[in-house]
């Protein structure tokens, strides 16, 4: 054996003596199970305890420590606050309880209110005033009597915003018109049906209860 050699062979002779432990390769896999441990002998008389870690145990009360941000588990949970609806409900539902003359540029006042929840249309004069701001339906249907016409109008604010037309002109009968308008409403504003265009200067809107044939306004808060 060379000079080089044999201190290459002594140096890791000497390395293996300072670490006090082989260079063997343990495979997982095919390792023995360590047995445990036995009992830990109790100590002697002489014996004396070692000072106790105050981190030793976990209490709410007495641990100092703050945790970082990367041991502290983040727990998200839903909102439990319900959605509060900015109103409760808002409809109404009147109609005609008797057949009435009407002629253009009057107001329909539907006299028999059924429903009002927000208490919003009057019956005497037949205005509906927005109690809520929202998208609104509004719907109303209309009775032309015997060989005449009648044309309404939606009208909010003194704007037209829709229009019906019942023609029973060429009938001998009543005709039933049925309009509905889906709009957005602001509180305050003001809503009626106008009369238009009639087949007479003294127009007849029918109303008989007896056919349940009763021209009707009607709405509904959407959201």
């Amino acid at each position: 054996m060379s000079v080089l050699e044999q201190a290459i062979f002594a140096d890791g002779v000497n390395a293996k003596e300072r670490d006090g432990q082989s260079s063997v390769r343990i495979d997982a896999t095919n390792a023995e199970p360590v047995p445990m441990a036995g009992p830990v002998p109790a100590a002697g008389p002489g014996h004396k305890a070692g000072p106790v870690r105050k981190d030793a145990t976990f209490s709410n009360s007495e641990s100092t420590e703050v945790p970082s941000e990367d041991s502290v588990v983040q727990i998200r949970r839903p909102s439990l606050m319900r959605a509060i609806p900015s109103s409760s409900i808002v409809a109404f539902h009147s109609e005609l309880s008797n057949s009435v003359g009407v002629r253009t540029g009057n107001i329909v006042v539907y006299d028999h209110e059924t429903l009002d929840e927000g208490h919003a249309y009057s019956p005497h004069d037949g205005i509906y005033t927005v109690p809520v701001s929202g998208i609104y339906v509004i719907v109303w249907e209309t009775f032309a009597s015997f060989h005449s016409y009648i044309q309404t109008f939606l009208v909010v604010n003194g704007a037209k915003r829709g229009s019906s037309f019942s023609d029973a002109q060429e009938a001998h009968d009543i005709h039933l018109v049925s309009s509905l308008v889906v709009l957005r409403l602001h509180q305050g504003d003001h809503v009626v049906i106008q009369v238009g265009r009639t087949s007479e200067i003294n127009a007849t809107m029918y109303g008989y209860s007896g056919y349940s044939a009763r021209p009707t306004f009607s709405g509904w808060k959407l959201f």
